[in-house]
């Protein structure tokens, strides 16, 4: 987006209409970053060191696994800290729309008086950037109890204090709850079979998207097959206010598709092995 406000070459209309559409754009930013997260929480869970999958297969190498749980904490770091990027770019953004919207009034009102030199509006934003991440350090928690930090390490079995709100300090979704000690809850933990059904068609999700405006989940195909045949449809959740389900209110549920994904594959190692203990009453 910087390289079109400098082609803009200091025209205000063009760099309102690019700052615009940056803006309009803030959620799928955040979404990005949040899909991949999900799939590295995936992945946690399958090395979870008493109910994971993977560490029962690579049981004789504990150090690789250990070493990789180690790459998925970083990894989430990483993301907590893209996520505070996006946020400091979204503001840069929005301020420098706010300046040109200032300026261009300014003009009108100067009976169209526009002699001011040409703005480059990709270097103010990256100069607000780096402003808008100065004035944050001193506002923010450690990285490490930011939320995807904290989440992971749950995700991987880990024991630890939740995350204390710091003295002057936030973290990118501030939390004021008291200290608890929190362990993994999810973890090889037992998905109800009911919360894994689409509330539509009463099967497992097939391809589930969540609803952005109420959070609930259905999947696609039935979905849309009810909206065809139909017409709009209220979310069929007891108790939603959400009157009127559309596809455009709908995103892909990543989180949902592993959740569903971990539960057969945990059915399905459980009918292995009781269909090997059979064998071996039968060999005796």
């Amino acid at each position: 987006m910087s390289r079109r406000y400098s082609r803009a070459g200091g025209t205000s209309d063009a760099a309102l209409l690019a700052a615009d559409r940056v803006l309009s754009k803030e959620q799928e930013y955040r979404n990005s970053v949040k899909k991949i997260q999900t799939l590295a929480y995936f992945l946690a869970e399958r090395i979870h060191p008493e109910n994971g999958d993977l560490t029962q297969t690579f049981a004789d190498d504990p150090d690789f696994l250990q070493e990789q749980r180690e790459n998925l904490k970083n990894f989430a770091e990483g993301n907590a800290q893209r996520l505070r990027e996006v946020n400091h770019f979204i503001k840069a953004v929005g301020e420098v729309r706010d300046e040109v919207q200032a300026k261009q009034q300014t003009q009108e009102e100067n009976a169209g008086d526009s002699s001011s030199s040409p703005t480059d509006y990709a270097n103010s934003i990256r100069n607000k950037i780096e402003k808008n991440r100065v004035q944050a350090e001193s506002n923010q928690v450690e990285l490490r109890l930011e939320d995807y930090p904290v989440e992971m390490r749950s995700r991987l079995g880990e024991k630890e204090p939740k995350k204390r709100k710091q003295k002057g300090r936030r973290s990118i979704d501030d939390d004021d709850d008291d200290d608890l000690e929190v362990i993994n809850t999810q973890s090889g933990g037992i998905d109800s079979v009911q919360s894994l059904k689409c509330p539509f068609t009463s099967t497992f999700y097939e391809e589930p998207v969540r609803n952005k405006v109420c959070g609930h989940t259905y999947s696609k195909a039935g979905l849309m097959q009810l909206i065809r045949s139909r017409g709009q449809q209220p979310c069929p959740v007891t108790g939603c206010s959400n009157n009127s389900v559309t596809m455009i209110q709908c995103e892909e549920d990543m989180e949902m598709v592993m959740k569903v994904r971990r539960y057969k594959r945990r059915e399905e190692i459980e009918k292995q092995q009781r269909m090997a203990t059979m064998d071996d009453e039968d060999c005796l």
